[in-house]
């Protein structure tokens, strides 16, 4: 396989049309899946773009408008995760809990429907004129013109290296009590995993694909993390508002206590679980130090630069 611009082209073209085919389902907002798929693709398409929009003299992911898809489709997909997760939480927990699980998964699902008009505003925004088509048009035009060298195996090279030494700076936090770093490497963790999903097309499946589940692994478990930080303090926040609505209506507090335990249940669940994800991802990450993990990323980098040669 020639490594040109076709190639670079073809590449961000497929994960492009793989954020465009989800917007029937992102739209009709039936299956929760959809806007995952579309969120996931989009994150595909940025890496694949900070790669090689350099190469082929595209905008960058915050000019393309990609950045800000991703994080439009953010909000709206913490929702759908948090209302799958509170509906199964409410029939495992029982009383005393239910009822306050219940009334928190409700007002996830109001605030769900409210953020649906601002998705329809991104499909919007993402099928017109100054949308997808701005990077889809040159790409297009890329295919179906003579092929030509741009240097790809150096940046390959160039851009695993920089992934990967930016996964261990941040790994250096991890021991430590840095949530913000943690999140920042799970991040950085993701960016190198899609990368090397690229580079799979380079050097074959069977060199890179050894290297995606551990880096996987250490992303769901820095990810437990997160998400139980962020759910505690939005247990917090929520209450805080029924606590404000039942006075407003009540005149008192008093109708609040049995809302409370299942409100305050739900942060003491997602704190625990925080707690063992961040415990999963050290043991995880010292592993990968210690079997020289990264030092084999970097032998990869060297093979890609290779292929130039």
């Amino acid at each position: 396989m020639r490594l040109g611009v076709r190639f670079c082209a073809g590449v961000l073209r497929s994960r492009l049309k793989a954020v465009r085919a989800e917007v029937p389902g992102v739209r009709e907002n039936r299956d929760v899946e959809a806007l995952h798929r579309m969120r996931v693709a989009s994150r595909r398409a940025r890496v694949a773009l900070w790669l090689f929009g350099p190469l082929l003299d595209l905008p960058d992911e915050k000019s393309s408008g990609l950045k800000g898809l991703t994080g439009e489709l953010g909000r709206a997909r913490d929702l759908d995760v948090q209302g799958e997760w509170l509906k199964s939480f409410a029939e495992e927990v029982g009383e005393p809990y239910a009822p306050g699980v219940k009334r928190f998964l409700l007002r996830i699902n109001q605030r769900r429907l409210k953020e649906q008009k601002r998705v329809l505003h991104v499909m919007d925004w993402l099928e017109g004129s100054s949308g997808l088509c701005l990077l889809e048009d040159p790409l297009e035009e890329m295919m179906l013109s003579p092929d030509r060298d741009c240097g790809v195996p150096g940046r390959l090279a160039f851009g695993v290296s920089v992934m990967a030494r930016r996964v261990v700076e941040l790994g250096a936090y991890l021991p430590g009590d840095s949530p913000d770093m943690h999140h920042r490497m799970r991040i950085r963790v993701k960016v190198l995993r899609y990368g090397l999903e690229i580079c799979s097309s380079a050097l074959g499946e069977e060199a890179v694909s050894p290297l995606l589940e551990p880096l996987k692994a250490l992303q769901r478990e820095l990810g437990r993390e997160h998400d139980g930080l962020v759910w505690a303090s939005l247990a917090e926040r929520y209450l805080e508002k029924e606590r404000k609505l039942t006075l407003e209506y009540f005149g008192h507090t008093r109708p609040l206590g049995r809302l409370a335990k299942g409100f305050l249940k739900v942060k003491e669940d997602r704190l625990e679980d925080s707690a063992r994800g961040l415990e999963a991802a050290r043991r995880l990450y010292g592993g990968l130090l210690s079997e020289g993990f990264f030092d084999r990323l970097l032998s990869l980098a060297g093979s890609m630069a290779e292929v130039g040669a």
